[in-house]
C-alpha cells in the first residue's frame, strides 16, 4: 500500500468516526426533545 492511500484510508476512518459521534449526538438530542 503506498503512502499517499495509506493517508487517505486513515483520513476515511477519522470521517466516520467524527460521523458517528455526530449520529450518536443527534440520537441523543432526540430522545430529549421526544421525552418532553
Amino acid at each position: 500500500v503506498s503512502e499517499a492511500s495509506k493517508i487517505h484510508a486513515e483520513q476515511k476512518e477519522e470521517e466516520a468516526r467524527v460521523l458517528e459521534q455526530s449520529v450518536e449526538e443527534l440520537e441523543h438530542t432526540i430522545n430529549m426533545l421526544e421525552t418532553k
